[in-house]
């Protein structure tokens, strides 16, 4: 039992102790990357009888965030094959997200949601007559991608993914095909990377190198600030683009990847 101090004891002076430790810590390497959700395609409405009247959720990396109005009110009454924008008519700002990512780290970007309506489903018998009406929401799909440093964060390309059925990560497979018991939706998306000091890249546009040569095609993007990455044949004298991502006429950040697929053969 601790005793009890003195009534005449001397306090007249305090103490104050500190610990403390010292740990070296390396210093973490961030990248900054720009987040944009572009559209969204609808492939199956989940409403066999009229319109869907969807509610969406977008993930940008770093939290959940609502579509815009304009969109949200789409969405509200949407059906098959419907495009629906997701970018505000009255931000023009370039960047809509802004995401840190520690250079070992990933980025990841995903969407889901339900479809409200009251009645969801009709489920017929072998005769044909109605004998059920589902009364629930429909979950709409998951969309679930991750992108590290060896996917260069996704920043090569724009992004046209199609939802799953589940919360699967998409981060090494495939989409699946669309419609009921596949993907739901199409989510166009588009990161880029940012300076350092958080200023947005100048953008660019793509020019239009297809059924040229390869040296010209390089020629062509190197001008304009972009960089050309081939698939497909080799990249000799004979070989020539088909096709290029992204297409002629987009927009992208100076420094972008445009990747085109070579065939060989003369040109068309």
């Amino acid at each position: 039992m601790p005793r009890r101090p003195s009534p005449r004891a001397d306090r007249e002076f305090s103490a104050t102790i500190l610990t403390a430790w010292r740990q070296n810590v390396p210093s973490l390497t961030f990248r900054r990357l720009c987040v944009n959700f572009d559209s969204i395609k609808v492939l199956h409405d989940h409403d066999p009888a009229a319109s869907g009247e969807w509610r969406l959720r977008l993930y940008d990396g770093a939290r959940w965030i609502d579509p815009p109005l304009a969109a949200r009110n789409a969405l509200d009454d949407v059906d098959d094959d419907q495009v629906v924008s997701l970018r505000d008519p009255r931000d023009h700002r370039s960047c809509q997200e802004i995401v840190n990512v520690p250079q070992s780290g990933l980025i990841r970007i995903g969407a889901g949601g339900w479809e409200s309506d009251a009645i969801d489903d009709l489920i017929a018998d072998h005769s044909g007559s109605i004998t059920k009406l589902l009364d629930e929401n429909d979950n709409i799909g998951f969309l679930n991608h991750a992108f590290d440093a060896r996917e260069h964060f996704g920043t090569d390309a724009p992004h046209d993914s199609i939802s799953r059925p589940t919360d699967d990560d998409e981060h090494f497979g495939s989409d699946p095909a669309p419609g009921p018991g596949g993907g739901d939706y199409r989510l166009r998306y588009r990161i880029t990377e940012l300076p350092a000091n958080g200023t947005t890249p100048p953008r660019v546009t793509v020019p239009d190198v297809r059924e040229t040569r390869p040296a010209a095609a390089s020629s062509a993007l190197r001008a304009v600030g972009l960089v050309p990455r081939f698939t497909g044949a080799s990249p000799t004298s004979k070989a020539f683009v088909v096709t290029q991502s992204p297409p002629a006429g987009a927009a992208v950040a100076k420094g972008s990847t445009v990747t085109m697929f070579l065939r060989t053969g003369p040109l068309p």
